[in-house]
């Protein structure tokens, strides 16, 4: 079952099939090239899942601890009275088929 599991995470984050990109900015998570000053929540979701999707298997866990301290980071921001900029909801899923 594992065996299958990461043979699907690995065609999920082959760029060759699947892109992400956020539309508003143009920005293409390719690469693990960073979001550009301008970016937006959803330029910074594309990089963090193409981060965790390009891992090694033996390194999607020290990636996940890495991300959920950002997240603790935004709340404590939060609690603050800070901004750390708005959280996002579920990814917008577009599927087009190779000509």
């Amino acid at each position: 079952m594992a065996k299958n599991l990461n043979k699907l995470a690995m065609e999920v984050f082959d760029g060759e099939k699947v892109l992400l990109h956020c539309a508003e900015h143009t920005y293409f998570a390719k690469d693990l090239n960073t979001p550009p000053k301008h970016s937006c929540q959803k330029c910074w979701m594309c990089f963090y899942t193409l981060l965790l999707g390009k891992s090694s298997p033996d390194q999607r866990y020290e990636k996940g601890l890495m991300l959920e301290e950002i997240v603790h980071k935004m709340a404590e921001q939060i609690e603050k009275g800070e901004n750390p900029g708005r959280l996002i909801g579920p990814a917008e899923i577009n599927i087009k088929e190779a000509n």
